[in-house]
């Protein structure tokens, strides 16, 4: 594994042994709050990834589909040494080798979030005790694409318009105000479901524009 716990992220390599339960090592020494797994054997599989906080300790949901979250029986969450693996083939098909990326919260540079939308233009509000630089969100309880922004292709400049999307190879998109970054969180301002249905659920993970605990300081 390569682990850096000053940035709460950690890679991992292992080979499947198929047996639901089993356990790698993360290194990070406290719970990661998202992880994904691939397996690099077999590239038709496809990119699970858990989130006991924000899907439940046997929740997952696909990084390369617009599927909903699913579950898994009979696994349990990540502790703060190990992950725990299921029995199927995108995680722990035996023999096969996979590679894990493994993301701790660290305070006032990462955070995983999760919100429900209003369907709104005056969407709802995310708290993340830092101005974000970059942010993944993903609707959970129905399709929806992964939607990336950052403040970079946007220029730093709200409304923040410019949208890739991890499951796509399209280019980018965006039109109309999409999300604002503020200096404590961001703030939806889009009506698409894959940021903001009335009811609907959303998860994802922000990382700081300047990371330090104390980022918004004057």
């Amino acid at each position: 594994m390569s682990v850096n716990k000053d940035a709460g992220f950690s890679i991992v390599s292992y080979t499947g042994n198929g047996t639901i339960g089993a356990t790698v090592g993360h290194g990070l020494g406290k719970k990661p709050k998202f992880f994904m797994t691939k397996n690099r054997d077999f590239a038709a599989e496809p990119w699970p990834v858990f989130s006991e906080e924000l899907l439940g300790s046997n929740g997952y949901i696909y990084l390369n589909t617009t599927n909903a979250a699913a579950t898994i029986a009979n696994i349990s969450g990540p502790t703060s040494s190990v992950l725990t693996l299921s029995g199927y083939n995108d995680n722990n098909k035996s023999g096969d080798r996979f590679i894990a990326y493994c993301w701790a919260e660290i305070e006032g540079f990462s955070k995983a979030f999760s919100y429900v939308g209003n369907g709104s233009a005056d969407g709802p509000f995310a708290f993340l005790n830092f101005k974000p630089a970059w942010v993944i969100i993903k609707r959970t309880d129905s399709t929806g694409n992964w939607c990336i922004h950052d403040s970079s292709r946007s220029g730093g400049i709200n409304v923040m318009n410019e949208q890739l999307q991890a499951n796509l190879s399209n280019a980018e998109s965006g039109t109309g105000g999409l999300i604002d970054f503020l200096s404590n969180g961001f703030k939806i301002r889009a009506t698409s479901t894959d940021l903001n249905a009335s009811g609907g659920t959303y998860i994802g993970m922000a990382f700081a524009e300047s990371p330090f605990t104390t980022a918004n300081a004057k």
